[in-house]
């Protein structure tokens, strides 16, 4: 009688692990640590991101290379402040078979990086080197 109790015990204990496991904070980070102002703070870097895609994932790295990621129905924002040197990195995923996606980075005024795809479910990528 011991044994199938054990068995039992082990299950749910083991159950009770993977749930709690998947309930885990994420890797990727929801907000930024430090914001700025776009057009306001020196060295503040702002990430554009829209199409015609009713869902698009967009991530992008912040000066410390901290990955953020949310999913956004149209167009979307952020700034978040760098220095000279740092790379700027932001990907936009379309998620439906229709419509297109744009991403962009700006850095003082100026338009630094932008790639637009109107292929279903495609990728797009921005770099730049923050100068």
């Amino acid at each position: 009688m011991n044994k199938p109790r054990s068995l039992i015990l082990t299950v749910i204990s083991f159950s009770l692990f993977m749930y709690l496991a998947s309930c885990a904070p994420s890797p990727l980070h929801s907000e930024p640590a430090r914001v700025c102002e776009y057009g306001k703070d020196k060295d503040c870097v702002l990430y554009k991101v829209s199409g015609s895609s009713k869902k698009i994932e967009a991530s992008f790295l912040d000066a410390n290379a901290f990955r953020y990621s949310q999913i956004i129905s149209s167009s979307w924002q952020k700034s978040t402040p760098f220095t000279t040197g740092d790379k700027a990195y932001i990907t936009a995923q379309n998620l439906t078979a229709e419509g297109g996606v744009e991403c962009e980075i700006w850095l003082n005024g100026n338009k630094i990086a932008s790639q637009v795809s109107n292929k279903r479910y495609d990728i797009v990528i921005c770099e730049a080197t923050v100068q």
